[in-house]
């Protein structure tokens, strides 16, 4: 690998890692407001605060929304808030344990789909190490294979739809600004906000009603608060990934997304004394290998 391109991936893995060191801990505070509002609810008003933000800021910096290629960032927003409402869609009616290990899939369809289409080369090192990765997405998660549902393969389409998320990033948006695409994505999950928030609203669940099957509910200053913190965090860190994956190759920079894990661990235990067992610690032990082999090996 040419130095260029080393420095570009370790630029990536900086910048992935840190951004999913952040995310894994303010994601572990939605587990404080599921009782004070809804899945909708959350992503319509964290939408709103988040693009009010990258608003002010492009004004202020004088930067540009307009993107260059509109059609290839809404192709992309679309992929990405695609894959956020599937993988929370299927937590309400399968394991976490499944989705999360659906999700995770999304390096194995990156590396499929550049080999595939793009025409990438994909070495031998490469595979290993998403190889490696998964398995110990799966050590962690630790999938029912004996409960598996139609359901299951929810999960599976949303780590597909995430995997196009970073291809579409890295060969339809490299000329985007990282504004622009972190506008789109966020936008486009406040669209989904919007739409299940007024039809849970409109056409309320006959059953108990849960998380993500609520319709408006008024929010506490708990939630409020979360709410605020999740918007700075997440347009903080979905800028890092999506710089990550324009200056990288994306079947290498999928790799980098499984520090998300040992970060969610990491706060669950701060947080409610979540401690992983044996073989969850060795799933974090064949993750971080999996980073590693990329990081300091060529194909």
């Amino acid at each position: 690998m040419k130095k260029l391109e080393q420095n570009r991936l370790i630029l990536a893995g900086v910048l992935v890692i840190s951004a999913m060191s952040m995310i894994g801990l303010v994601d572990n505070l939605i587990k404080y407001i599921t009782d004070d509002g809804s899945l909708w609810q959350f992503h319509f008003s964290r939408s709103i605060i988040v693009c009010t933000i990258l608003f002010i800021f492009t004004r202020i910096y004088h930067l540009n929304l307009k993107p260059n290629n509109f059609f290839a960032v809404a192709t992309r927003s679309f992929f990405g808030a695609s894959s956020m409402i599937m993988y929370f869609g299927a937590l309400s009616v399968i394991p976490i344990a499944e989705a999360g290990a659906g999700l995770f899939t999304a390096p194995i369809f990156v590396l499929i789909i550049s080999s595939l289409y793009f025409k990438v080369r994909i070495g031998v090192w490469r595979i290993l190490a998403v190889t490696i990765g998964f398995v110990g997405v799966l050590f962690v998660l630790k999938p029912d294979l004996n409960e598996l549902s139609y359901f299951s393969f929810l999960p599976l389409l949303a780590g597909l739809f995430y995997g196009l998320l970073g291809l579409t990033t890295r060969y339809l948006c490299p000329n985007e600004s990282t504004e622009v695409l972190t506008f789109g994505f966020f936008a486009a999950l406040g669209v989904y906000g919007l739409l299940g928030l007024l039809y849970f609203t409109i056409f309320p669940t006959i059953e108990e009603t849960s998380f993500l099957t609520k319709g408006f509910v008024w929010p506490s200053v708990k939630f409020n608060l979360i709410i605020i913190c999740q918007a700075l965090v997440s347009v903080i860190g979905v800028a890092f990934i999506t710089r990550g994956y324009q200056v990288a190759d994306a079947s290498y920079v999928s790799v980098f997304e499984y520090a998300f894990l040992l970060s969610a661990g990491f706060w669950g235990y701060i947080l409610f004394g979540e401690i992983l067992d044996f073989i969850a610690t060795c799933g974090v032990v064949f993750i971080a290998l999996a980073g590693i082999i990329i990081l300091f090996r060529g194909n």
